[in-house]
């Protein structure tokens, strides 16, 4: 799981510094075959992630300023963060996305299994 967390900051770098090439280059570049580079793409736009393909520069694009965070966040009902989380507090905190609100608790099991899966 660490090496999928980390191909996935490596892509997000990528397509921040537009750096992706085609699609067959971009597979290549984070060792991938070009069919699960669009499963990783197709989920990542699921998630919110504005990526588009620039052809005149041959390079995948955010459509806006940003950048991909994976990251815990915490329950708006958890205790606070000065205090050590007891085993039911810690099975009741669920993590997400620190920039994206959209989606529900469940977007875990939906999208980024299934992308882990396929890489």
């Amino acid at each position: 799981m660490i090496n999928n967390k980390l191909m996935l900051e490596h892509i997000d770098y990528l397509i921040r510094i537009k750096s992706t090439g085609r699609p067959c280059n971009f597979a290549k570049k984070i060792g991938v075959s070009e069919r699960q580079l669009y499963r990783i793409l197709d989920c990542l736009k699921e998630l919110g992630c504005p990526i588009v393909y620039d052809r005149y520069a041959h390079t995948y694009k955010y459509e806006v300023e940003g950048n991909f965070k994976m990251c815990f966040q915490k329950k708006h009902n958890s205790p606070n963060s000065d205090t050590i989380m007891d085993k039911k507090n810690l099975n009741n905190t669920k993590g997400g996305f620190c920039e994206n609100n959209l989606h529900t608790d469940g977007w875990w099991q939906y999208c980024n299994l299934n992308l882990l899966r396929g890489i």
